[in-house]
């Protein structure tokens, strides 16, 4: 990804109840793109696939976050 593809995932809003969120949305964004890259079709195999030390640290330098 391009720095202005980072940017403009930055720029996504969401519409979700901010007392229930726990990811900003382009965490989750580069984390479904991550896992359709990788043929991960459904939240169970993102789960047991993309948890791994080596993941959360792309995604997290990625994303431009700490987790």
């Amino acid at each position: 990804m391009n720095r202005k593809q980072i940017r403009d995932l930055k720029k996504l809003t969401d519409d979700r109840n901010k007392g229930y969120v726990t990811y900003e949305m382009i965490t989750i964004c580069v984390t479904r793109l991550f896992s359709l890259l990788c043929g991960i079709k459904n939240k169970t195999e993102i789960s047991t696939k993309l948890e791994t030390v080596e993941s959360i640290e792309n995604i997290s330098k990625i994303a431009g976050q700490k987790f």
